[in-house]
């Protein structure tokens, strides 16, 4: 029961496997009842547990619909899980208006439109309740910004340019916020003089003003140029109209208007010289009009003669004419540059225009136009340059200056840069497919095409690296075939010396060699005799033999490794020509091995120091000449016994004339032998015949005599 319980303790409450239960077999009474509690109890702990991890897995899921049961088979739950079930359906609660509340604000804001709303989370607290403030924070400052940014926008469409975005932001809030405020500043600005210009000329009748803006540029500096030069053309028309208007005022009917004029100032210029007389119930009309249109910017005004007829009619009709032609021609206009300000710049004013209307209507179709050829050329240089491979464009836009001019120089400096990158890299790249690796990419690139240059000029570095390997590798290998091929086939020791220094010296530019054979078997008699040179002559008091261990010739032969010197003395040994002699600057003395047998050792000095190349060709081609020399010493070797073996051959072939005469004496002899072992043969037999008769007898006698003692014993 103790170990049961232990168990049941451990799995269930530690390891959490809650489906495990007690169990003792068939135990008696008391023991059972104890054990079916202990199963009911767990029963009744796991029920609730599961039930909460259920709820929280659906949660941790996403699923907010499931409630913890208070009820579990049909018991209602008390105490602690009563408290544990009411407070996570409570979570979950919070939880779930926490997240209705989200999606309802991120719909209004996001999806309809809708600022100003509030999550309200009833009952939350702690991190749920400052999400929510956070959330609302933020719904906060969005509906301050974008209300701020749409009051602003709408009183400018409405003509009002005294607003400002004021709210706090930061980041592309506040980018757009200042860029708003600007763009209102410049138009505050523009309208404030063309307002002040239409007040001076239109209501105050201060002639000769000009509109002063400061700072604006493209479109608003043409404008305000635009306006300056209708204040300045109405100016002088105006006080021509005036003065005969304040004679008319004076009662002076003689004056006429005398100045040059088109169009409608043409007809209005007519139309006051007609009507002077009948100009004040005409007036009234044409000032309002005048007000609407020129001064509060009300378009399609018309005047309103009461009880008119004739002339008069006629001269209203004429301003109502010259009203609407003013309201089409500024409609049109507004038109195309509204759709060349959202990038469509295919409209051009159309309106029947004269005089300073045509000279705007021509202006903005010429801008029109230019925009139109400054997008062609950059969608030809960029079809050119990006699909079609084809450098050095240029984008040509006749005409153009200011910014177009200087987006113009740009697009056709980058295509410049990109031309002249691209032509150095092909260049590079068609020398190197040529085999000419001496060429890099030196134009200046930035960016990835400076990556590109960084890379190709390193893959040309490579590429001469490997080359250069490879002509080493090359000019090894063909001179070991060479020096090879000379040794092939001769068999005089001699003669394959002198060929390995006489090819050897000059293919590492060498000016001396020296080539010393081993003679001898046992390395304690051995010698090295002088049997090839190269550069050098042979001198009385210089050693022509060298034993094993003597001078640096016979310790590179003990020693069985190559001796470099790079500090020659001056009296060592001179290489001389018919110019001059000097010493060697570097002596290598190299041991001639095979199998570990010294066969010779080859002394080279140089006027310059061994290449490492050199160095790999003489320890290559020494295990050549080692094989070359050990083939022709065996070769000899063989020759010498096969004369031997032939010596041998004629004394064996005089001794088998006797030896033949001997083995028949022999066989003779033999045979003789043979007939007297087989009568041997015959007697041995006899012999055993009656040895064996004679045993018999004496067995018998042993019986007869055992049978005698016995009668005798028995006696």
């Amino acid at each position: 029961m103790d170990a049961e319980m232990v168990r049941i303790g451990r799995v269930v409450g530690r390891e959490g496997r809650m489906t495990e239960r007690a169990s003792l077999g068939d135990a008696p009474g008391g023991w059972q009842r104890s054990i079916d509690s202990i199963n009911a109890l767990i029963d009744d702990l796991a029920r609730p547990t599961t039930e909460v991890a259920r709820v929280i897995d659906a949660v941790a899921e996403g699923d907010l619909s499931q409630k913890m049961a208070l009820k579990i088979e049909g018991k209602s739950l008390k105490g602690e899980y009563l408290r544990i079930g009411t407070t996570v359906n409570a979570m979950v609660d919070q939880l779930g208006s926490f997240a209705d509340e989200v999606t309802r604000m991120a719909r209004e804001v996001g999806t309809e439109g809708k600022l100003g709303g509030q999550a309200e989370v009833a009952g939350v607290s702690g991190t749920w309740r400052d999400l929510t403030e956070n959330v609302n924070q933020l719904a906060s400052n969005l509906t301050d910004q974008v209300r701020n940014i749409s009051s602003v926008t709408t009183a400018v469409a409405n003509g009002d340019l005294s607003q400002k975005i004021t709210v706090d932001a930061r980041g592309e809030i506040l980018e757009l916020k200042d860029t708003i405020n600007t763009m209102v500043d410049q138009l505050g600005s523009f309208a404030d003089e063309v307002t002040r210009v239409a007040r001076e000329v239109g209501t105050e009748g201060q002639l000769g003003g000009q509109a002063q803006v400061e700072g604006v540029s493209g479109t608003w500096r043409d404008l305000t140029e635009n306006v300056n030069q209708l204040a300045s053309n109405l100016t002088s028309q105006v006080r021509n109209i005036a003065g005969v208007t304040t004679a008319v005022a004076n009662g002076d009917l003689s004056q006429k208007i005398t100045v040059d004029a088109r169009g409608e100032i043409l007809e209005l210029k007519d139309t006051i010289n007609t009507m002077v007389d009948q100009l004040g119930s005409f007036a009234d009309e044409v000032t309002r009009v005048a007000r609407e249109v020129g001064t509060e910017g009300q378009l399609g005004g018309q005047a309103e003669v009461a009880g008119v007829s004739g002339t008069w009619r006629d001269l209203t009709e004429n301003v109502n004419s010259m009203a609407g032609n003013l309201t089409g021609q500024v409609r049109n206009i507004a038109g195309v540059t509204t759709a060349v300000a959202n990038g469509d710049l295919s409209q051009k004013i159309t309106v029947d225009a004269r005089g300073e209307i045509l000279e705007l209507k021509d202006t903005i179709n010429t801008m029109v136009d230019q925009l139109g050829s400054f997008a062609d050329e950059v969608t030809r240089m960029a079809r050119e340059v990006g699909t079609e491979g084809q450098l050095g464009g240029q984008a040509q836009v006749e005409g153009v200056s200011g910014t177009w001019r200087d987006l113009t120089e740009n697009v056709n400096q980058l295509a410049s840069n990109l031309t002249t990158q691209v032509r150095a890299i092909a260049e590079v790249s068609t020398a190197v497919t040529q085999g000419n690796l001496t060429r890099s990419i030196t134009v200046e690139a930035r960016g990835e095409v400076a990556d590109l240059k960084d890379n190709i000029n390193q893959m040309i570095a490579n590429l001469r690296d490997t080359t250069a390997r490879t002509e080493a590798q090359d000019w090894l290998k063909t001179g070991l075939a060479r020096i090879s091929a000379l040794m092939q086939g001769e068999r005089d020791l001699e003669t394959v010396t002198q060929a390995i220094v006489s090819e050897l010296t000059p293919t590492v530019s060498a000016q001396h060699a020296a080539f010393f054979l081993a003679e001898g078997e046992e390395p304690e008699t051995s010698e090295l005799r002088l049997i090839a040179s190269y550069g050098s002559k042979r001198k009385t008091g210089v050693a022509e033999r060298f034993a094993f261990g003597e001078g640096l010739v016979g310790q590179a032969a003990v020693e069985r490794k190559t001796i470099l010197l790079t500090e020659v003395p001056g009296d060592y040994v001179k290489v001389k020509s018919g110019l001059g002699e000097a010493a060697p600057a570097t002596v290598i003395i190299m041991p001639v091995l095979f199998e570990d047998q010294v066969l010779g050792v080859i002394e080279l000095g140089s006027l310059r120091a061994f290449s490492e190349l050199h160095r790999q060709f003489l320890d290559q081609q020494l295990e050549t000449i080692g094989v070359s020399l050990s083939t022709i010493i065996a070769n000899r070797r063989t020759e010498e016994l096969l004369e031997q073996s032939q010596s041998l051959t004629q004394e064996l072939q005089s001794q088998s004339v006797e030896l033949r005469q001997t083995n028949e004496e022999l066989q003779e002899k033999a045979a003789l032998l043979s007939q007297q072992n087989r009568d041997i043969e015959v007697k041995n037999r006899e012999i055993e015949l009656a040895r064996i008769g004679i045993e018999e007898k004496a067995d018998q006698l042993a019986v007869s005599s055992r049978y005698k003692s016995e009668f005798l014993a028995n006696m």
